[in-house]
């Protein structure tokens, strides 16, 4: 749990430049390189077995995702000045954050990540 709380406190890091590769139906004279920047939070922790650090990475990973889906419901209420709206709003709102800033980097799409995030948000406390 502190640790968590650490990793959560932690400064949004460094810029580190990260190159992004196109694919483009353009003559390779043509090419442009692009890049963009990402900030990259790291976090350190020891451990003494590999089991343990094991349990803690997988823990760490699913408590920020489960922390980060609690957070996106909480930030479309206020944005939307708390008023009264249905899931499918809620839904359709958070399906355009989730694709504008790329977050929840899994299998599912926008609108599938948007739905578990509210379904898990109503059944925990």
């Amino acid at each position: 749990m502190i640790a968590q709380m650490l990793y959560e406190a932690i400064d949004e890091g460094e810029q580190e430049t990260k190159q992004v590769k196109k694919i483009l139906l353009k003559p390779m004279s043509k090419l442009v390189d692009t890049s963009e920047e990402e900030k990259v939070k790291q976090y350190l922790a020891f451990s003494d077995s590999r089991q343990q650090a094991s349990f803690a990475a997988v823990f760490f990973d699913a408590n920020h995702v489960r922390m980060l889906r609690k957070r996106l419901i909480w930030e479309m209420i206020v944005q939307n000045g708390y008023k009264d709206m249905g899931v499918d709003e809620l839904a359709a709102y958070m399906t355009e954050v989730i694709k504008t800033k790329g977050l929840f980097q899994n299998d599912m799409g926008a609108h599938k990540n948007a739905w578990a995030a509210i379904l898990s948000g109503s059944f925990t406390h």
